[in-house]
């Protein structure tokens, strides 16, 4: 299988080593490759990427092209090379161990959600991301796996490629927020589910910002 996370930064210097290093601590399961657009940052967030990081391909654009555009470049390379997934991971934030171990088989076997997201936790690592709970709310059929649910947040997100074919992507009106609820809602025009991976779980580390 291959999967291609995609990561948008923005002066994301203070997250960037540690959302990379997870990815690459678990990560021989699979046939796993990071592409990384980055929106104008001013920190050292680039440099950061070029001295730890030579296996990840960064994209550098000069000006902030907000998350759905440059998100949409991502999408257009991976379905140039055939990706079966793209999995879009926060610059704020990291995944938890046996990440890939829990995930894979849910994204192998379960061809008809188009969109899966895993569990997000806070950075304390005890209690559901606040955004995240909206959306849990919503599950169903949670004795299964994956569970589903009406609605999830792009924060953490696996696409298949059958649902970028039809859905194109993000919408590049929406500059942030918001671009993800519109995509869930096309996607489930298509005929894709939407659900929860149980076991992937991941940390959004933003509880003190209002948004």
């Amino acid at each position: 299988m291959k999967v291609l996370n995609v990561i948008v930064t923005y002066n994301s210097a203070f997250w960037i080593q540690k959302n990379l290093n997870s990815i690459y601590n678990q990560d021989d399961l699979l046939t796993l490759d990071t592409l990384i657009i980055d929106n104008g940052s001013t920190d050292d967030t680039c440099q950061i990427i070029k001295d730890n990081f030579p296996r990840v391909k960064l994209i550098e654009s000069a000006e902030n092209l907000g998350f759905a555009k440059a998100n949409n470049l991502a999408f257009q390379h991976a379905l140039s090379l055939d990706y079966d997934y793209v999995f879009l991971i926060n610059h704020d934030g990291w995944l938890l161990c046996d990440f890939w171990e829990n995930a894979l088989p849910v994204l192998e076997n379960n061809k008809d959600f188009g969109l899966l997201s895993p569990y997000h936790y806070d950075a304390g690592g005890q209690d559901y991301d606040y955004g995240f709970q909206r959306y849990l709310a919503t599950s169903k059929n949670t004795e299964f796996n994956p569970a589903a649910v009406e609605l999830i947040n792009g924060a953490f997100l696996f696409i298949s490629k059958a649902c970028l074919e039809k859905t194109k992507g993000f919408d590049p009106l929406f500059f942030f927020y918001g671009e993800d609820i519109d995509l869930c809602i096309r996607a489930k025009s298509h005929g894709f589910k939407i659900g929860l991976i149980k076991g992937a779980n991941v940390v959004h580390d933003r509880k003190e910002r209002p948004m």
